[in-house]
């Protein structure tokens, strides 16, 4: 409806608009009822890091996201915290930044029944920006729900002139007209486009017409806000949960995005995001890989996403981004994962051993070798990680860039391991190419899942 985008899409782009310092923070701004609550908390746990600006934007974030999840009253806490920060540091955004929160404050009066209120902060952001393209459609709301259902016809017939194919303007006047004829009309009118929503029926019902308008408008409200968020569950979407785990990535990828674009719980959505991921590395897109799994361990750090009890550092997704640093050819960005991942659990074994192809990759064999002889006395006797099948490429690099090649081919035949590099005498060329092809072995094909972090390699 055009309603709904009138009323959100506006100040998404606002916010949207400022600096991002990190995943949290992005999720934060995002202003997504899904997480943005959590992101915002934990964005702002040390205010003092952050400049009023930042603050309003983050606050005005955490507020629409409360809207949108039916807390009124957290969203106005917010959206006054927000104009707080500017009012006391004298920090300026912008007019229109400003109109736009004023604007979800109106909405949220609106949705507590308070017209009054609503008309208010409407009269504040219009005199911020009076030119503000959501103003209008709410100065309509605000004066049905103040009880001027005969000036909010005129408003909406004014606007419909303009705009004659906007079938859901046409469609409120529609209902505004039922409710001059007969209240009762409207509120039965109210209640069929909002799925039996209140509609004002209980105060009408004791013949108090004004608030029942004003709840009539809040019962209108509350769905626009909502937006269509589907639940996405392993229960109530096995099929999509099945294609998200099939092989072939850009099937894989597209289940994924369903799933997580819907309502799931914090441990769905770390295992359909490390799908997804997955999915991007077997398309050759590490790029998109790289910064999913940024937002995934963001979101890790805040709660919206949970590995599973055995990965207590969420061993997937930090393996996935250093193999997708490596992928693309990025060795110092995969060693400082890397390290950053092997301060979380220093006995990991993929860690050890992509810790030992970053090494690898930057002409440091003995080094490698170093990490691989770590990660083979964790090795038990099944060897689910290949660990002695690297450690002895590994240690063939080692003595000679020669060996290290032949090695490398004797154990994965169709992998380009450095032969190119080689014959044209770079040998440190010859020993990251060994590294590259190792990695782009294990993070596998369509056809071969990914096993460094345990999941069993096709025959």
């Amino acid at each position: 409806m055009r309603c709904s985008l009138l009323l959100s899409f506006g100040l998404l782009m606002v916010l949207s608009a400022g600096a991002r310092a990190n995943v949290v923070e992005d999720d934060c701004l995002a202003a997504d009822p899904r997480f943005s609550v959590e992101a915002c908390t934990a964005a702002l746990a040390d205010s003092s890091s952050h400049s009023p600006t930042e603050i309003f934007r983050m606050k005005a974030a955490e507020g629409n996201a409360y809207l949108a999840r039916g807390n009124i009253d957290y969203a106005l806490v917010d959206f006054s915290d927000a104009m707080d920060a500017l009012a006391k540091n004298g920090a300026d955004p912008g007019y229109n930044q400003v109109a736009d929160v004023l604007a979800l404050t109106a909405i949220a009066h609106l949705r507590n029944s308070d017209p009054e209120s609503a008309l208010d902060a409407l009269r504040q952001a219009e005199a911020k920006d009076a030119s503000n393209t959501r103003l209008p459609i709410l100065k309509t709301y605000a004066a049905f729900a103040a009880g001027n259902a005969a000036g909010a016809v005129t408003r909406l017939t004014a606007f419909i002139r303009l705009y004659p194919n906007d079938r859901s303007a046409v469609e409120l006047k529609q209902l505004f007209d039922a409710w001059q004829v007969d209240p009762a009309a409207g509120v039965a009118e109210c209640q069929k486009r909002t799925g039996n929503g209140e509609c004002g029926a209980k105060a009408l019902a004791l013949f108090e017409k004004d608030k029942a308008a004003a709840d009539l408008i809040s019962s209108l409200l509350a769905p626009l806000l909502r937006g269509d968020v589907s639940r996405m569950s392993r229960e109530e979407a096995p099929g999509t949960w099945s294609d998200c785990e099939a092989p072939e990535p850009q099937y894989a990828g597209m289940a994924c995005d369903t799933i997580l674009a819907g309502e799931v719980t914090p441990d769905e959505r770390y295992a359909a995001e490390t799908n997804r991921i997955l999915a991007d590395v077997h398309n050759d897109d590490a790029g998109l890989a790289i910064d999913e799994a940024e937002h995934l361990l963001g979101r890790v750090s805040y709660g919206a996403a949970k590995p599973p009890e055995n990965e207590p550092s969420a061993e997937r997704a930090r393996a996935l981004l250093i193999q997708a640093h490596l992928q693309r050819g990025e060795i110092e960005d995969a060693a400082t994962a890397a390290d950053a991942a092997l301060a979380e659990e220093t006995e990991s074994i993929p860690y050890l051993v992509l810790r030992g192809l970053t090494y690898l990759a930057d002409n440091q064999p003995e080094d490698a070798q170093a990490e691989l002889d770590l990660a083979f006395d964790h090795v038990q006797s099944d060897d689910p990680f290949g660990v002695s099948v690297i450690s002895g490429v590994v240690s063939a690099a080692a003595s000679s860039a020669q060996e290290g090649v032949a090695s490398c081919k004797a154990a994965y035949p169709d992998a380009p391991c450095g032969s190119e590099e080689l014959a044209s005498g770079d040998e440190a060329g010859a020993l990251a190419a060994i590294a590259t092809s190792i990695n782009d072995v294990y993070l596998g094909s369509a056809e071969r899942p990914f096993i460094l972090v345990g999941v069993d390699p096709l025959p």
